[in-house]
């Protein structure tokens, strides 16, 4: 995984090198995936190696810090995989609306947004865990703030197709089912910030459901749109 990540990331430079412009939209979108990948991986690494070490009896283990440390990838594998879905909308929403994003600077700072947040709010699936509440209160906080770049791309793609006439084929059909179904699945994410409200859904399906929607309506959405573009070009 981290070898993956490296060989993006030098490739991402050498191409910014040689051609002395800024990376499209699109390509923003996943460098801040393969950072969040490095990122995410990094509390995976952490809390199976502490697992090894304290099997063979070499260290100890507090169960609640390793709890924390897995779900660091446990929160941010979310959005590794939701990522490329919104770097598809960044990409075939303009082009099928035959018109430049709205605003590029809201676009690039959007992702770099969902990369601070992405990996920093692991917590608010733990909070029935006997932590401090000022660090729960502080996760609420933070998942809230995830809103923020979300409203920043949806309402960016919204203004994108603004007055566009747009052609109903297989592509915008995919793409446009990727963006509706990201907001109505999205919400049901936001919801898990409440303290109150994860003390009634938690250990129950609430979670599973959230993320299998953003699986189902968004995700495979804008993976099928993405094909049917890139299969006939490629062939």
């Amino acid at each position: 995984t981290y070898i993956f990540v490296i060989w993006l990331i030098y490739h991402y430079y050498l191409v910014s090198k040689t051609t002395k412009e800024k990376l499209p939209i699109f390509a923003v979108f996943a460098l801040m995936t393969s950072l969040m990948i490095a990122i995410g991986w990094s509390g995976e690494t952490a809390a199976n190696t502490w697992d090894i070490l304290a099997y063979f009896g070499i260290t100890g283990l507090d169960p609640i810090a390793n709890q924390i440390a897995f779900w660091i990838l446990g929160h941010s594998i979310v959005y590794i995989v939701w990522m490329p879905a919104v770097a598809s909308m960044y990409y075939l929403i303009p082009m099928l609306a035959n018109k430049p994003i709205y605003s590029e600077k809201s676009a690039r700072i959007a992702a770099l947004l969902y990369l601070i947040f992405s990996n920093n709010v692991p917590i608010h699936h733990l909070y029935m865990v006997d932590l401090p509440v000022a660090i729960k209160l502080l996760q609420e906080v933070l998942t809230y703030a995830v809103v923020v770049p979300s409203m920043m791309t949806f309402l960016n793609l919204w203004a994108t197709v603004k007055g566009a006439n747009i052609n109903l084929n297989l592509i915008s059909v995919w793409i446009s089912i990727s963006f509706a179904g990201a907001i109505a699945a999205g919400v049901t994410g936001i919801a898990n910030a409440d303290l109150s409200f994860d003390s009634i859904i938690h250990n129950s399906m609430w979670v599973p459901g959230h993320f299998h929607a953003m699986i189902f309506w968004s995700i495979v959405p804008a993976g099928f749109a993405t094909l049917y573009y890139m299969i006939p070009m490629l062939t």
